[in-house]
């Protein structure tokens, strides 16, 4: 069944429509489109079935990229059964940002949580408390150890409790980028996602943590 596009011109949602009613419209490769199955509104120029909007010339008639011919077009009154709304113009708001320490807080109220999102901030700031609380955790054990070296109990309890909701927060994280979690395991890589900003608005992996 071919696709029906929707579109934005300015504020204005237009659609559904066929790929060959898509022709001799004010459409740019900026311009946002979306259609059944795709997880978000895109870019025209990220739809690479769409190039041909944007290269050829104004007198060429308009080409199905698949079958090399228009599509079907239905008489006004046909209805495609359940047909899907689709998501709302992306007029993203940033959400409320909490002190930094909370951050922290809420990865250990999250603890064994391996699903969902994560932003930047969340990761982060609990990375930067968490070897905070291991230097203190650490000299402590050596003033209770006399300034002996090496890990002491305080440590090491600290150490292993934290081991499961800090891979848990660095798999939301990645999954916030829109990769797989299983993208942890391989080194370099897995830092350059940790760094990298959330997609905008929902993914496959949940709603967006950061906007709303």
């Amino acid at each position: 069944m071919d696709k029906r596009y929707y579109y934005f011109n300015g504020n204005e949602q237009i659609g559904p429509l066929n790929y060959s009613d898509l022709f001799n419209r004010n459409l740019t490769p900026d311009t946002l489109f979306w259609y059944e199955g795709l997880p978000q509104w895109k870019k025209g120029y990220e739809l690479p079935e769409l190039a041909n909007l944007f290269n050829r010339p104004s007198n060429t008639p308009p080409v199905n990229p698949q079958y090399n011919q228009p599509p079907y077009s239905p008489p006004p009154s046909y209805q495609v059964p359940n047909q899907p709304y689709p998501p709302q113009y992306p007029n993203y708001q940033l959400q409320p940002t909490p002190p930094a320490y909370e951050w922290y807080f809420m990865v250990w109220q999250k603890y064994a949580q391996f699903t969902g999102r994560a932003r930047r901030s969340e990761y982060w700031y609990f990375t930067l408390f968490h070897f905070i609380v291991l230097i203190i955790a650490s000299v402590i054990d050596e003033m209770k150890n006399g300034g002996s070296e090496g890990y002491g109990l305080l440590t090491s309890l600290y150490y292993f409790a934290t081991i499961v909701p800090y891979l848990a927060v660095a798999v939301r994280r990645i999954h916030d980028t829109g990769q797989s979690g299983w993208f942890i395991l391989i080194p370099f890589y897995n830092l350059i996602l940790l760094c990298t900003e959330g997609n905008r608005g929902p993914n496959q992996y949940g709603p967006d943590p950061k906007y709303i």
